[in-house]
């Protein structure tokens, strides 16, 4: 919090370093007297010192452990947080070493979602972790509602024969699509998306989305009970 609020109120690398010392105590305090603080002339040096006598030796190699067990099992907020916090603590990691875990760990529907997106973009767009966060969380809320009290994400509805990749909103058993949210909507839009099966990056419309016109087609072909039974009678009738 003290790097915020010193960039909040533009302090100077001198300011910050007699503000922080001011609230050292024990033996951090004892510790920053006993130092030649002329050599400690910048905020930089001041943090790297101050961590060099005080973290864990294994510090990063714990907080790299962390990273590589830790899964997203609540709302894709709560996990960026946590792996976030992880962060702080490996400063050589690379942008993309953080994007590939990032997404590693995802919830197996939106690690789909991520993956075919970049997929789409890879080699015209840089992708970066702020980014991917972005993404995995609008993919989050838009195929599972999650809420801010992080309860298990929940399909908003039932699909046809199983999941359906970038299935932005779902199909009903009688072939209507549910009403789309107006952020799904501008996904789909932004994605060149069908508004019928809700996938992107299709060549269709809704107007001529192959889904549709096979329903339609299994709704035509469909053979009407009343009438069937109707003829059958009419037949037996006249065989009387």
């Amino acid at each position: 919090h003290s790097q915020t609020l010193f960039a909040y109120i533009n302090m100077g690398d001198y300011d910050r370093i007699l503000t922080a010392a001011a609230h050292l105590t024990g033996t951090a305090d004892i510790w920053w007297g006993s130092q030649d603080q002329t050599t400690i002339a910048t905020w930089a040096a001041f943090e790297t010192a101050l961590k060099k006598q005080f973290s864990p030796v294994n510090t990063v190699q714990v907080a790299r452990h962390k990273l590589a067990n830790i899964r997203q099992t609540k709302s894709v907020q709560d996990y960026q947080e946590h792996f976030q916090q992880l962060l702080l603590q490996i400063p050589d990691i690379s942008d993309s070493e953080k994007v590939d875990r990032f997404i590693r760990a995802l919830k197996p529907n939106v690690h789909l979602q991520v993956n075919l997106v970049t997929s789409v973009y890879t080699g015209t767009k840089e992708i970066t972790f702020a980014w991917i966060c972005e993404l995995a969380g609008t993919a989050d809320t838009v195929l599972f509602n999650s809420t801010t009290n992080n309860r298990p994400s929940q399909p908003r509805g039932p699909t046809i024969n199983g999941p359906v990749p970038m299935d932005i909103d779902t199909v009903t058993t009688d072939n209507k699509p549910q009403k789309l949210t107006d952020k799904a909507s501008e996904w789909l839009r932004k994605n060149k998306g069908c508004f019928f099966c809700r996938k992107p990056n299709v060549d269709h419309t809704a107007k001529n989305c192959p889904e549709k016109l096979k329903a339609a087609s299994v709704t035509i072909t469909k053979p009407n009970a009343t009438n069937t039974t109707a003829t059958s009678q009419s037949g037996n009738a006249s065989t009387q």
